[in-house]
């Protein structure tokens, strides 16, 4: 309905200080170990130039995530059978996932098909404008503002809308200065801006139907690491399936020296550890919180350098603060608009174009994939043969 919030069970609001307390731990967690993956892969980039290297890299990135998520659900388990309450939860998730293939099927097989390819892209493409060059990439929260609206039937107030549209003009800001530019890693970043966001509120959604019908069965529902855990084995798994085929072809021919496998297995678990940590807070927040919380890693990498002090450029500090600033902005709208129920004009998409809507965006996102794949292959193996 036109002006009515979104469903708090998609929003996941952590609302005891505990709770906050957790959700702040496990940013934490996120930023640090992406750091340390951002950080190594620009450090190794040169290795992985050739179309051959890339797949390989991306291989071993989902193959690896796969096989350290799986191994965490498997020993959380173990442990959670020593708790009554847990190994329940743990067999009603399972009950609702059996609901799921007895009378959605081919509804859920779909959304669950589509959540691995738009994280498939997503992940690639990041590293990939790593491998490119350095192009921030700061839209993903207005998309997800529009993937919320036409999935989860979210209505925003004008003020949050405000507040994610300046968020992104700080967030770019704050890597105002940021030197190179190649078309192909715009293409991509461009194309990570449409995924992930896709992604995400695709988890949402499939989140929300889970803890429902598990509510409606009268059951408890899944713990945030539980839905992480889930969530990070079936993403790697599938990406690790699509990747599977692509690196066969392009490795066939060539051999990847020791060192740079070495290299490719430390990156692989940077990026599982802070995916995780990213997939536990966006069962505890909202998917444009957590999309804006996803941009700010640049802002918050320049104010952790001016308490270093270290010289930072004024445009990139005036960012930060603008983005940091208007993220408290937004929570603080949708705090009140959850407290002030369904008055007051809102933006929200009207129900017969979302499903339009979402088709063109994901049409977008094809054409932006396909042109940067292409784009890519070019120019690496025209460096490759030089």
């Amino acid at each position: 309905m036109a002006g009515a919030p979104a469903d708090p069970a998609l929003l996941g609001t952590p609302t005891s200080v505990l709770g906050g307390s957790w959700t702040a731990v496990l940013i934490g967690i996120w930023y640090f170990s992406n750091f340390r993956f951002g950080f190594g892969l620009k450090r190794a980039s040169s290795l992985f130039q050739a179309p051959e290297r890339c797949a390989f890299l991306l291989w071993v990135l989902f193959a690896i995530g796969w096989a350290m998520a799986a191994a965490a659900r498997l020993v959380y388990n173990r442990i959670s059978t020593t708790s009554g309450a847990a190994a329940s939860q743990r067999k009603e998730g399972e009950a609702a996932k059996a609901h799921d293939d007895h009378e959605e099927a081919a509804a859920v097989a779909g959304d669950r098909a589509l959540t691995m390819v738009t994280h498939t892209l997503g992940m690639s493409f990041t590293c990939l404008a790593f491998i490119s060059g350095s192009v921030f990439k700061s839209l993903a929260p207005i998309f997800t503002t529009i993937f919320s609206m036409c999935y989860l039937s979210a209505v925003f107030p004008y003020s949050a809308v405000a507040a994610v549209t300046l968020l992104v003009g700080g967030a770019t800001l704050s890597s105002w200065n940021t030197p190179g530019f190649n078309l192909a890693a715009v293409l991509m970043c461009m194309a990570t801006n449409l995924s992930l966001p896709l992604r995400n509120v695709m988890i949402k959604q499939r989140t929300a139907l889970r803890q429902s019908q598990l509510a409606d069965a009268g059951k408890a529902g899944l713990n945030s690491v539980q839905l992480a855990l889930d969530t990070a084995v079936d993403l790697n798994f599938g990406g690790m399936v699509i990747m599977t085929p692509l690196c066969l072809i392009f490795t066939r021919f060539s051999a990847i020296p020791t060192p740079d496998v070495a290299i490719a297995l430390q990156l692989g678990m940077h990026r599982i550890t802070y995916e995780i940590a990213s997939l536990m807070v966006l069962t505890r927040i909202d998917a444009v919180m957590h999309g804006s919380l996803d941009v700010l890693k640049r802002a918050a990498m320049t104010l952790i350098a001016l308490t270093s002090f270290k010289s930072v450029h004024p445009i990139n500090l005036a960012g930060s603060v603008l983005a940091f600033g208007t993220l408290l902005w937004y929570k603080l709208s949708i705090s009140k608009q959850a407290s002030a129920g369904a008055g007051g004009r809102a933006f929200y998409v009207p129900e017969k174009w979302r499903v339009k809507v979402g088709r063109l965006l994901k049409l977008l996102l094809a054409c932006l994939t396909t042109c940067a794949l292409r784009m890519f292959i070019q120019q690496h193996t025209g460096k490759c043969e030089m």
